[in-house]
């Protein structure tokens, strides 16, 4: 299971620009939970951070091609959590027609198993209050 939070940090979501271009950046609480009985070994952990147009539905289906990933594997111990913070970041800056989502997986195995597994998390920043909101579509919460 994959929770994230606002960081305990200043400094949550963080506007700039870089050779010419904007961009935002948004600081989380990654938090892996092992609630299973059996000691698991993470395999690797990926996040994005987009930058959606009102006007865009959310796609069904995330693109989870993405390059912001921590390909460090280490292992999880039955009903133990790992905690880190995160930064996400994306091209633009955040408008009055546009919302934040951040999105993506943690593939892991379980330590007397070869077949790996992925499950994904996906969360909406709401913009009036830069509250984390869990996504209702399936695909963004599952486990594969």
């Amino acid at each position: 299971m994959v929770d994230l939070e606002k960081s305990s940090r200043q400094g949550f979501i963080i506007e700039g620009s870089s050779n010419g271009k904007q961009h935002v950046s948004v600081t989380v609480k990654f938090i892996c939970n092992n609630q299973g009985k059996t000691p698991a070994k993470i395999l690797e952990k990926r996040v994005c951070l987009w930058l959606l147009r009102l006007e865009h539905a959310l796609p069904e289906t995330p693109d989870f091609e993405i390059d912001s990933g921590d390909p460090t594997p280490h292992f999880l111990g039955a009903a133990d959590k790992f905690e880190r913070e995160w930064t996400a970041q994306t091209e633009g800056v955040p408008s009055r027609d546009s919302t934040m989502v951040i999105y993506g997986f943690v593939k892991y195995q379980h330590l007397f198993s070869e077949h790996e597994v992925r499950t994904t998390f996906g969360y909406q920043i709401m913009p009036a209050s830069n509250r984390l909101v869990r996504l209702s579509k399936a695909k963004y919460n599952e486990i594969t």
